[in-house]
């Protein structure tokens, strides 16, 4: 009787990605994975049986390829489901009954010859569209029956550590950014427009959220909210105007004493708005510059998640609506001595309205100067005469940078 040699070596059967046991992928994305069979010194697999177990359903299980001289499909492929019936959703009675283990079963013989270390099977699973993110399939090799030609006798490999598909977003849908402006942008729809970064202490400042579709759909943007946060000490918010696009629903609520507007944005029943490279406006908030300092605007995620044309959303976080370069905007409020109606200029217009005001002005403080005649008092002594005429004498003819 000859006794049967023993393996050199306790093999191991593990799944993994190109060598890596762990993979991050999002959803519309295919993925290979690898049953690879590591540990052995000269022997080779001649015959292989094991089950892939998933902690998840819901993958697309596409197909599957035995490395030769293993062949896929032929009659010693007795994995299931058959290589002709896929592809297929992964579920548990995939293989097997209703309410059993999600995992698919592997079973073949090499007519000839056999393989050593390395990739025994790869699977191609799609992640679909719709898959939950964010999650985490763990899949685990269970080993069966092997033989390998220096051993007669089946063998059982060992486990090999779990692999781990981690399903994240597939990336921004929406992108959002902030503008401030002198006037009102017109056309609403298109490019962004040019930002100011300094502004008339006294005058208005126009702060414009813009929106787009950037993950290649052609949907267009349907409805979404976004917040505004600024410095209340140096600016105030006088109105809301949602423009031409969004003015279905639409939603703002102002609160300068917390220095907020609350859910600013609307709908559309407008298909393809806003799709990229193409912006939208979704709302713009009139704001007062009350001080001279520094006004920084901020957008923040809305209570009411963005919706596009074709009835995905709502879209809420981070993950699908970003708010990254252009998430906020600062704006130095000055005073331009002279420059009483903040038109970025000295000129005639801000003599008569030194007249107004002159006519207006008790030099004794009493009753207090008109609030539109702040920015005409130029030495702030709290009436308008012939000190502050002097100075816009001096001024005139002068541009703001």
């Amino acid at each position: 009787m000859v006794a049967s040699a023993e393996l050199s070596a306790a093999p191991i059967l593990t799944a993994t990605s190109n060598g890596a046991g762990a993979l991050s992928v999002t959803p519309g994305q295919t993925v290979d994975l690898h049953i690879d069979l590591s540990g052995l010194a000269a022997e080779l697999t001649v015959s292989a049986g094991y089950e892939v177990r998933f902690s998840v359903a819901g993958l697309g299980y596409q197909s599957y390829v035995w490395t030769l001289p293993f062949a896929s499909g032929a009659g010693d492929d007795l994995s299931d489901p058959v290589l002709a019936s896929l592809p297929a959703v992964i579920a548990d009675d995939l293989f097997g009954s209703a309410g059993s283990l999600i995992d698919v079963h592997f079973d073949n013989f090499a007519s000839s010859g056999g393989v050593g270390n390395g990739t025994l099977t790869t699977l191609t699973l799609e992640v679909p569209i719709g898959f939950p993110t964010p999650s985490a399939v763990v899949v685990d090799v269970v080993p069966g029956e092997f033989v390998f030609d220096d051993s007669p006798f089946a063998e059982t490999p060992a486990t090999g550590p779990s692999f781990v598909l981690n399903v994240d977003s597939a990336g921004a849908v929406v992108a959002a950014t902030l503008r401030a402006v002198q006037t009102p942008t017109s056309p609403e729809r298109g490019m962004l427009p040019d930002g100011i970064t300094t502004a008339c202490f006294g005058g208005r400042v126009y702060v414009e959220a813009w929106v787009s579709q950037i993950d290649g759909g052609a949907a267009g943007i349907a409805a979404g909210s976004l917040d505004l946060l600024f410095e209340n000490a140096v600016t105030t918010a006088d109105a809301i105007d949602h423009g031409g696009i969004f003015q279905g629903a639409a939603t703002g609520t102002i609160d300068n004493a917390a220095g907020l507007i609350d859910d600013l944005g609307g709908a559309t029943t407008t298909p393809g708005v806003g799709v990229t490279p193409e912006w939208a406006l979704l709302g713009r908030v009139v704001m007062s510059a009350t001080a001279v300092g520094t006004a920084t605007f901020t957008l923040a995620h809305g209570g009411v998640g963005f919706s596009l044309a074709d009835g995905q959303g709502p879209l809420n976080g981070d993950s699908l609506v970003s708010l990254g370069q252009g998430q906020s905007v600062t704006v130095t409020q000055v005073q331009q001595i002279g420059d009483t109606d903040c038109d970025q200029d000295v000129d005639l217009d801000d003599f008569a309205r030194f007249h107004a005001c002159a006519d207006a002005s008790d030099p004794l403080g009493d009753p207090p100067l008109p609030t539109e005649c702040t920015l005409v008092d130029l030495d702030s002594d709290g009436d308008v005469d012939r000190h502050d005429f002097a100075i816009l004498q001096v001024r005139f003819g002068i541009a703001s940078d």
